[in-house]
């Protein structure tokens, strides 16, 4: 059962549109037992989010997209999903999001090998994969592939460094049409016009919250 790791809801700041109520009931609705809530350097909705899983009998799975380095211009150097395995990973979670904040261009290989003891990471970069390979366990490691990337040369790192590939929608929005307002939202986050706002902060319409079948159909091969 296919199950969505990179969940964004409005909590994330600019960087979400969906309510959790709404992405829960959607998972619940297209069948899913788990979903996670992968907020954006952050845990913003995480405990509302666990309220309303239980009640869908949902089981929540606590992670945060981590974004780190990079400035206005240029996209962040550090780009990681990270999941929490049990509660030293939770612990160790909350620590690296808070040297995040107080450090916004920390290395993000550098906080893994400080925080990463109990983290799932899934990683979309194959530089970035490489170089964070020597420091998290294989098992705990994934190449993760996003809507509208070229999945060729991140296939290729996973195959070299034995990695698993992992899928993800990257869920942005609840619905393709919902495409619009968040390239809004960014704008306005960024204090820009909409066609100002460079390539790198878009999101297709594929960032919506797709089902099962729609990622098999994107990634054959996971």
């Amino acid at each position: 059962m296919f199950c969505h790791l990179n969940v964004h809801s409005h909590f994330s700041p600019m960087r979400g549109t969906a309510a959790v109520e709404a992405l829960v009931k959607r998972a619940r609705d297209l069948g899913m037992t788990h979903l996670a809530l992968t907020e954006v350097n952050g845990l913003w909705g995480f405990v509302r989010f666990t309220q309303l899983a239980r009640e869908a009998g949902l089981k929540a799975v606590c992670g945060a997209h981590v974004l780190a380095g990079g400035d206005h211009d240029t996209p962040p150097a550090g780009d990681v999903v990270l999941l929490a395995e049990h509660r030293e990973g939770y612990a160790n979670l909350c620590r690296l999001l808070s040297r995040v904040h107080d450090e916004p261009d920390s290395d993000i290989v550098v906080l893994l090998k400080e925080f990463g003891a109990g983290l799932f990471v899934l990683c979309p970069d194959p530089a970035l994969l490489k170089r964070l390979a020597p420091i998290v366990p294989a098992d705990h490691l994934f190449g993760e592939l996003r809507p509208g990337r070229d999945s060729t040369p991140l296939l290729k790192t996973c195959t070299e460094l034995g990695l698993e590939p992992v899928a993800t929608g990257e869920v942005c929005f609840l619905e393709p049409g919902d495409a619009e307002l968040y390239h809004l939202l960014r704008a306005i986050d960024r204090n820009e016009r909409i066609s100002q706002v460079p390539e790198w902060e878009h999101r297709s319409a594929a960032h919506y919250f797709a089902d099962e079948a729609e990622l098999h159909r994107r990634y054959p091969h996971c």
